[in-house]
């Protein structure tokens, strides 16, 4: 299927999104601070950046589960985008304050 994936930074979670029914169908608790998500095609691996916790999660987008967590430094903000190989992807983030 295809699948949206956003970061929740007040919640420290990623939502994931069935495109078809747009209904979230699973939340990935991360960590302090989740503010971008970027894909790394053809794989099923999403990275989630965390400011407030200065590094990155490692999402494994098949089964949704947390693969590693790597240090990356201060307040790491990714660049550009991807599409999740497969099904094809959306991703984004939002901060409320």
């Amino acid at each position: 299927g295809n699948f949206a994936y956003f970061a929740n930074a007040t919640s420290d979670t990623v939502s994931v999104i069935d495109t078809s029914t747009n209904s979230v169908v699973d939340t990935v608790t991360v960590g302090n601070g989740p503010i971008g998500i970027a894909f790394m095609p053809p794989t099923p691996i999403i990275f989630v950046t965390k400011s407030d916790s200065n590094n990155v999660s490692v999402i494994d987008s098949e089964s949704n589960t947390i693969t590693a967590t790597v240090a990356a430094g201060t307040q790491p903000v990714p660049s550009g985008k991807g599409i999740r190989g497969g099904g094809g992807g959306l991703h984004g983030s939002r901060r409320f304050m």
